[in-house]
């Protein structure tokens, strides 16, 4: 395999044109299909734990989706009724009310009153998520951790809670599932939308995307096997978005490298697997994510998965082929932007940007620190690294890096996208191909979490 040129850069589509003055804009994704859900206080089963008895509590803060149910009383117009056309609403609340809808093929019940009691209006769903404590804030909201909970297959058998003997009627029992729920304000992504580059409906309608053609493609691995991070599920209220995520325990890839300084070859290569697999299903979904940095990298044991959707673009294809992007604004964090992004003058090739990035992020796994402050011509650093000499630089600085390892850096970190490698043409590479591929060593163990706690 040839290692000067990109492999996979698009072409046009006849002679007498260029790729660039057949750029088109990315396509839409489908927008994001929400269920409704309540946020209630319930009754659980907590199973004892090393011979100690189970116990029931009451809970607060427990996500359970819901169905439309004559005793639910359906919103007018103005509070949430997207389905008809003829009837008048309050301008004021109609807005918002449609964009929290985001096209639900179901009649939106989110903010519906409830009428009577029980827990009968709720709909019979196996899994209900109990929010805890905030992991951290997001730009729309915050990220809590959640347990989830499953429906009982007999609620009517008797339980011993609150040190009662007396039967009780449960329906939810906590399990050793843990999750974490992206919770967005509908009215902050109101009062932002257009204003930030994130943009978390299209986060959302991206991920359920992906999601949807993972199961469409019958595959017969795990989600989180395809290391990018899709959703369990995604719920709606009249107050927040709720984004439903497998739970992973080992923090940003970012913090990992900020313990350790820089990592052996044997370890970094093992990473760069793993980045290459998920930009590969990206590839294959035919998504661009275009924020591809080390903190949009979670750990979960020794594997990790590309996060973070916000930006991503559905690349514009065409009877198989794949075509440039028009410009569609400055984006991302400067050490990882590709230049093209950063100039926002021309199209651009969305695999590529996100080459470049994985180039980034190789840098700063094998030594430590970023290769520049901006990708600019006013930075030294990547006006020669860019245009050859990042391997006389690296060698000068004795790193202690391999030859092997330098040439692949530089391949992947050419000005010109077009000489960048593509992912087919990077694994491929001596580097990849040739060397070991070391996990990482155990980290210090966390404190246990404890169910309830937070």
């Amino acid at each position: 395999m040839q290692f000067n040129t990109n492999s996979n850069y698009p072409q046009p589509t006849h002679a007498g044109v260029t790729a660039e003055e057949e750029a088109r804009p990315p396509l839409d994704f489908p927008r994001a299909n929400p269920e409704p859900c309540a946020r209630i206080t319930i009754r659980v089963y907590q199973p004892g734990i090393g011979g100690v008895p189970g116990s029931v509590v009451t809970v607060q803060n427990v996500l359970v989706k819901t169905r439309r149910r004559a005793m639910l009383k359906a919103p007018q117009n103005g509070n949430g009724d997207s389905n008809s056309s003829d009837s008048s609403s309050d301008s004021d609340d109609s807005d918002e009310d449609s964009t929290n809808a985001m096209d639900t093929d179901e009649p939106r019940v989110a903010g519906a009153r409830v009428v009577g009691s029980s827990q009968q209006q709720y709909q019979e769903e196996e899994r209900a998520y109990w929010l805890q404590r905030t992991l951290r804030e997001a730009i729309y909201g915050e990220v809590k951790f959640a347990i989830v909970l499953r429906r009982r297959k007999d609620s009517s058998q008797s339980v011993d809670g609150d040190g009662m003997s007396s039967a009780s009627t449960v329906e939810w029992e906590v399990t050793n599932e843990a999750c974490a729920v992206k919770e967005l304000s509908w009215q902050h992504i109101q009062r932002e939308s257009g204003h930030l580059a994130e943009d978390p409906r299209a986060e959302v309608s991206a991920m359920q995307y992906m999601k949807r053609y993972h199961d469409e493609m019958k595959a017969n691995n795990e989600m989180m096997d395809n290391h990018v991070m899709m959703p369990m599920d995604l719920l709606t209220d009249d107050r927040n978005l709720y984004s439903i995520m497998p739970y992973c325990n080992g923090g940003e890839l970012f913090d990992l490298l900020d313990e350790r300084n820089r990592f052996p070859e044997e370890e970094a290569r093992y990473w760069l697997h793993q980045i290459l697999a998920g930009l590969e299903f990206l590839q294959r979904v035919g998504i661009s994510h275009r924020d591809m940095s080390l903190e949009n990298l979670l750990v979960h044991g020794s594997s990790c998965l590309i996060i973070d959707m916000g930006m991503c673009l559905l690349v514009p294809r065409e009877e198989g082929r794949r075509f440039l992007i028009r410009p569609q604004g400055t984006c991302g964090k400067w050490h990882y932007i590709s230049p093209e992004i950063a100039h926002n003058r021309d199209p651009f090739d969305g695999y590529a940007v996100d080459m470049w990035a994985a180039g980034v992020i190789l840098f700063l796994m094998l030594t430590g620190f970023p290769p520049w402050e901006r990708p600019s011509s006013e930075d030294d650093r990547f006006k020669y690294m860019t245009n050859g000499y990042l391997v006389q630089m690296l060698t000068e600085w004795d790193l202690g890096l391999t030859p092997d390892a330098m040439d692949l850096l530089q391949r992947m970190l050419w000005l010109d996208p077009r000489d960048r490698l593509s992912l087919e043409q990077v694994r491929a590479h001596p580097w990849m191909v040739n060397g070991i591929m070391q996990p990482p060593p155990p980290r210090p163990q966390s404190p246990q979490l404890v169910v309830g706690a937070g």
